[in-house]
């Protein structure tokens, strides 16, 4: 992906990002790791002994396949951090290398883990990438590129299958009864209908701004938090809208290869990611349709989106059990599986972050300042 112009904005030094360079890395600490796992894991727990019978565990057949596919879900889950390093290296012109990749998509993915989903990992990726030393106004290019096509992947894809399965895409429930109000007779569909038209919102607006037309895109966020009752947001929508200014003229310089590249590795992230799942219920029993088990990720993970939790701890672990009801018949062993699922997917990046941590902040500081 090509520079981004460069203007006065761009000549921004990382540390006037924030009042102090070691700001956000006080956000990262070791111990806001305690919160995620004791939410997490607390519900885990409650859920089994609620709802686990051992004889569950005993009705597997237990055969070689089944030792293949939780391997496999092993591979899905490291093919995703790689899918992501291949990211950030395309969006980097292969100016990082493979270690600093892995060591920047560590870390967002840490601090991703400890703060709610809604917040991610964004802020820490562009203090990251200007301490790499990109400039500002690349490394805030690189960073809305991943916001875009993510939630593109995302909206495109469930729109897909949900033209595909109707509301059965959603829960269970719709599959066969088609007289279920979608509103009022399952608890998710509100969430998953707020966070879909939300990021579909923010998407095209999103898009708007770096495709079409990004001065008129800040004009508009100035007049909507210029009244009485919008003005505390201000500030940060001037922000904004100067970010999409800056990376505007980068991202309309790139070549469409460039973004097929972006959308290939970014469908090889999300996927590898899914497919720890699909593994995991490959591993304990015959799915006719394989497909449904990729698109009802998608809806659960739209659903983590406006979860206050970090990492959406809690709510993961819960919501599993039903999305997946139809499938794993097995309430309890729909409970374990969903255990699996998040020791593969979410708690690595726990305990990856407090050692890969320290040792970036050793690189781009210095041991001086690392101690």
């Amino acid at each position: 992906m090509p520079n981004s112009a460069t203007s006065t904005k761009d000549k921004t030094k990382p540390e006037e990002l924030y009042n102090e360079p070691d700001d956000l890395l006080k956000e990262l600490r070791p111990s806001r790791i305690i919160l995620p796992i004791l939410i997490g894991l607390g519900v885990i727990i409650f859920l089994i002994y609620r709802e686990f019978d051992i004889e569950s565990l005993q009705a597997i057949d237990w055969r070689w396949q089944t030792a293949i596919f939780f391997t496999l879900a092993i591979v899905c889950a490291m093919a995703r951090q790689f899918a992501y390093m291949w990211r950030i290296r395309i969006l980097t012109d292969g100016e990082l290398s493979w270690k600093k990749a892995f060591q920047i998509i560590a870390i967002w993915e840490f601090s991703s883990s400890v703060t709610p989903t809604m917040v991610g990992g964004t802020a820490v990726g562009l203090y990251m990438l200007t301490k790499e030393k990109f400039t500002l106004g690349r490394s805030t290019t690189i960073i809305l590129s991943t916001i875009v096509v993510d939630s593109t992947f995302f909206i495109t894809t469930t729109m897909f299958f949900w033209l595909i399965y109707g509301n059965c895409l959603i829960v269970p429930e719709f599959c066969n009864n088609t007289s279920y109000n979608f509103f009022t007779d399952s608890y998710w569909t509100t969430p998953f209908l707020a966070a879909f038209i939300f990021m579909t919102f923010y998407t095209t607006t999103f898009i708007y701004g770096l495709f079409v037309n990004p001065h008129t895109f800040k004009w508009w966020l100035n007049k909507m938090t210029s009244l009485s009752f919008t003005k505390r947001w201000n500030i940060a929508a001037n922000k904004i809208g100067d970010d999409i200014i800056l990376a505007s003229d980068g991202i309309k310089k790139s070549k469409w290869t460039d973004w097929l590249q972006l959308y290939l590795s970014t469908a090889l992230a999300w996927s590898t990611r899914f497919g720890v799942v699909m593994c995991l219920i490959f591993a304990i029993m015959k799915v006719s349709d394989v497909f449904l088990l990729y698109a009802r990720q998608l809806v659960l993970y739209m659903i983590l989106v406006l979860t206050p939790t970090p990492g959406g701890s809690g709510m993961a672990e819960f919501a599993f059990g039903h999305f997946y009801s139809d499938i794993i018949l097995d309430t309890g062993l729909a409970r374990v599986v969903g255990a699996f699922w998040r020791l593969l997917t979410y708690y690595p990046y726990l305990i990856l972050g407090v050692f890969v941590l320290p040792v970036w902040v050793a690189r781009v500081y210095g041991k001086k300042r690392e101690k």
